[in-house]
Parts: structure tokens; C-alpha cells; sequence
């Protein structure tokens, strides 16, 4: 899979002319109507695409371990949900049984 900045480095050679007709091609077959708010969309889209690939590539042997199966295959994300002065909690998820979990 190419990533988001082989293909910003293509870009980057290809006359701006060019470029622009590209984005407006983009923007016309994904129904995205204003110029900023397409390549917004565009790279918000690549980077997430980008970021779950990573992370389950980097994070499919996790530190956790699910309570039923004893698998590693655990993903987790963790999220402040009530005050500043308290500590995070984690939502865990064996991928393996499915079974979930939350600690803090």
C-alpha cells in the first residue's frame, strides 16, 4: 500500500495545474464541494487509514491479556472519562473471544 507521503511527494512534482485539476476531480466523484474542506476529508481519511494499519500491525501483541482465553491478541484504547484528577480508563478488547473489558 503506497502511503499518504510517497503520494504528497509525487504530488510535489507534478505542475500545479495539474494538481488542482486532480483535486477538483477528487472533489467531484466523492461529492465534496468546498476545495479546503476536500483535502481536509482526503487526508483526515489517509491519516486514520494509515493509523489502524499501524496499530494493528505494532499493537496485536499486547502487554494485556484477556481474563478468558489467556490470548495477547488484545486491543485496548484508552479514554478520560470523568475528571482531570482521575485516571484514565482503558476499554480492552480480546480479538480473539471478543470478550471486553474496562479497567482504570
Amino acid at each position: 500500500m503506497e502511503s499518504f507521503i510517497d503520494r504528497v511527494v509525487v504530488e510535489q512534482r507534478v505542475p500545479i495545474e495539474s494538481r488542482r485539476q486532480r483535486w477538483e476531480s477528487f472533489c467531484d466523484r466523492n461529492h465534496l464541494t468546498s476545495e479546503v474542506g476536500c483535502i481536509d476529508t482526503y487526508v483526515t481519511n489517509n491519516s486514520l487509514q494509515e493509523y489502524d494499519l499501524l496499530q494493528q500491525k505494532y499493537t496485536s501483541q499486547s502487554i494485556l491479556v484477556c481474563p478468558s482465553c489467556k490470548s495477547k491478541n488484545v486491543s485496548y484504547v484508552s479514554k478520560q472519562i470523568r475528571r482531570a484528577d482521575e485516571s484514565e480508563t482503558y476499554f480492552c478488547k480480546c480479538l480473539e473471544c471478543k470478550k471486553q473489558w474496562r479497567f482504570s
